[in-house]
């Protein structure tokens, strides 16, 4: 029993570390000669859905469910599971079975809020976002989830006001600063200076983030040599980004300029 502790803990160290493979194989190895062994379940069952392999997290999930059927995080992993799949009202059943075995967790609220929006009950998502940040004003996701919400319903300035209040307690969140900038394009009357300084303010948190990802630049540092350009897009398709930009290649001296797209 102390060894299986001890491959335990080792593995459940390298997964949080990122380390599947070798925690995968240390969990499998406790499982041959403990099958029922409810951590290694659990554990076995997370990298599975990591791993995106849904059948198996699913079957993993379920077996352990029946030695520990109250355990939260298991039951919330087994809906995200069901969710990939598609199978969005047995995700749904399943998170409203954590709600009543756990009522005071709060982050429920939200599972159940994205599975009724996938389900198209949107007022529905609307209200369990708003009781999550009624019970935990510092749930940023609530607030980004709560605006998608509002932002497609047409109501951009209630969507603003939730971005802006999530980006307090997460200003980091690329994806909820880009939604925020999109609204704030949407709202008739919107200051230009105020836009325009909204997206300097991404610029400067994302270039924060990307610098520490940085690796130098390896190519020759010769001035005359044609300068190489990469755009990066999913936009360039059919999307209004794909119209705006159609000049900017047209109109690029390429005698100086070596664009790739």
């Amino acid at each position: 029993m102390a060894n299986t502790e001890k491959l335990l803990r080792e593995a459940e160290a390298l997964r949080r570390s990122g380390d599947m493979t070798r925690a995968e194989r240390i969990y499998r190895k406790i499982l041959r000669k403990h099958p029922a062994n409810c951590s290694a379940l659990e554990g076995m069952g997370a990298i599975l859905l990591v791993q995106k392999k849904l059948e198996k997290a699913i079957t993993t999930f379920q077996k352990l469910l029946r030695y520990d059927p109250s355990n939260v995080a298991v039951n919330c992993n087994l809906g995200i599971a069901l969710s990939l799949q598609g199978k969005w009202e047995e995700a749904l059943a399943t998170f409203e079975d954590v709600e009543c075995r756990s009522p005071k967790f709060t982050e429920i609220h939200n599972y159940i809020g994205t599975a009724l929006a996938a389900l198209g009950r949107i007022d529905e998502a609307i209200v369990r976002y708003r009781l999550c940040i009624s019970l935990d004003p510092s749930s940023a996701d609530s607030h980004k989830y709560l605006a998608h919400l509002l932002r497609g319903q047409g109501r951009v300035k209630e969507a603003i006001t939730e971005y802006r209040l999530g980006l307090r307690i997460r200003p980091g969140d690329a994806q909820m600063h880009s939604s925020l900038l999109l609204c704030l394009n949407c709202v008739e009357g919107m200051d230009a200076k105020e836009i325009f300084a909204e997206h300097k303010l991404w610029g400067t948190r994302q270039s924060q983030t990307v610098s520490a990802l940085r690796d130098g630049h390896h190519n020759a540092p010769d001035p005359n040599r044609r300068l190489r350009i990469g755009y990066v897009s999913a936009d360039f398709r059919l999307h209004p980004v794909a119209y705006f930009v159609h000049d900017l290649f047209g109109e690029t001296n390429t005698s100086e300029f070596e664009t790739y797209g």
